[in-house]
């Protein structure tokens, strides 16, 4: 690439993969992502690195993967050197997983994310957040909650699916505004607007959401199955939420923290997890081999696979990787 076109890339990865996100291409986006940070990396551009790291938590939180979520966003945040416009993206995607994890910090991190959304003041992060707090009240049961700004969002302004998430939480609140409803929303939303729960359920599934197509079941007689999909992704605010509006008696929530199962965010397996954390320590093929009481070509085969999912050219990269994006080791160890 031409020197000094760098940043230029930079930003075309992040403008596309936000693209992808929004359109439900999350295959797609998780790939685009993953090939955007390795060459962020390679060319040292931190900045940039850490606002599309950012951008790879709202892919896990998309996938309903909450946990995975909070732990690339709070592995950004407690990065130095970083402006608040790079920090927005997991600013959002921090207060979002723990509204739905129902984390007591929750309210906090989210008005956290409303200050620095308002002192940036660029429409993408308004929105978001301006979502993220009508779904929050949806889920206190907050009918009453104020939510500023909210009349000044211009409905022309938004996005199809921006539009679709703002009306679908205003609507649960009991708070829609007079806007009319377009054929160009997504599907599930569109359906969910008209009250056809289940046909807005099936169409959710369809864009890989457990989370809102449980939401859509919620508003049917299937609350248990809905409360059964909260539960493999571990929504728990959600449960709660869904016992205050269930049209059956469901039974009262588990004590204790829940978490739900999931797939490493680089697809690595259990030993390849293993395997990484000993190429941080330091350790040679023939070590880890001795260590797992494994062949050396066994070993190799594990560690070609790690550098073809990092997209590292040498083990020096995978170290350097997992030094900037912790929450590789720090998920793999959660899993």
């Amino acid at each position: 690439m031409r020197e000094g076109l760098h940043e230029q890339a930079a930003r075309v990865y992040t403008n596309l993969s936000e693209c992808l996100v929004e359109f439900r291409a999350l295959d797609a986006a998780a790939d685009l992502l993953d090939e955007g940070i390795a060459f962020d990396i390679a060319h040292d551009l931190d900045s940039w690195t850490y606002y599309l790291v950012g951008r790879k938590a709202q892919l896990s939180f998309e996938r309903d993967l909450y946990e995975e979520a909070l732990a690339i966003a709070k592995d950004v945040l407690r990065r130095d050197n970083q402006t608040l416009l790079m920090r927005m993206p997991a600013m959002i995607i921090q207060a979002r997983a723990k509204i739905r994890l129902g984390h007591d910090d929750a309210a906090v991190c989210l008005q956290q994310a409303v200050d620095a959304a308002e002192k940036i003041d660029e429409p993408q992060y308004l929105v978001s957040i301006r979502i993220a707090q009508l779904e929050a009240a949806v889920l206190a049961h907050d009918t009453g909650a104020v939510i500023a700004g909210m009349d000044t969002l211009s409905q022309d302004s938004l996005s199809p699916r921006k539009r679709g998430e703002l009306l679908f939480w205003a609507q649960l609140l009991g708070r829609l505004p007079d806007w009319h409803i377009d054929d160009d929303l997504p599907d599930g939303f569109r359906l969910a607007l008209k009250q056809n729960w289940t046909e807005a359920a099936t169409a959710f599934a369809q864009e890989q959401s457990s989370y809102l197509k449980a939401w859509a079941l919620g508003n049917t007689n299937a609350a248990q199955e809905a409360d059964d999909l909260f539960a493999q992704i571990g929504a728990v605010a959600a449960r709660k939420a869904l016992r205050q509006l269930a049209l059956s008696e469901l039974a009262a929530l588990p004590r204790g923290p829940y978490r739900a199962t999931r797939q490493h965010p680089y697809g690595l397996t259990k030993k390849e997890q293993v395997v990484l954390g000993l190429i941080t320590e330091g350790e040679s093929n023939a070590q880890i081999a001795e260590h797992l009481s494994r062949s050396q070509r066994t070993i190799e085969n594990h560690v070609s696979s790690i550098l073809s999912k990092l997209r590292c050219k040498n083990r020096l990269e995978v170290v350097l990787r997992v030094q900037r994006e912790g929450w590789i080791l720090a998920t793999a160890a959660a899993s």
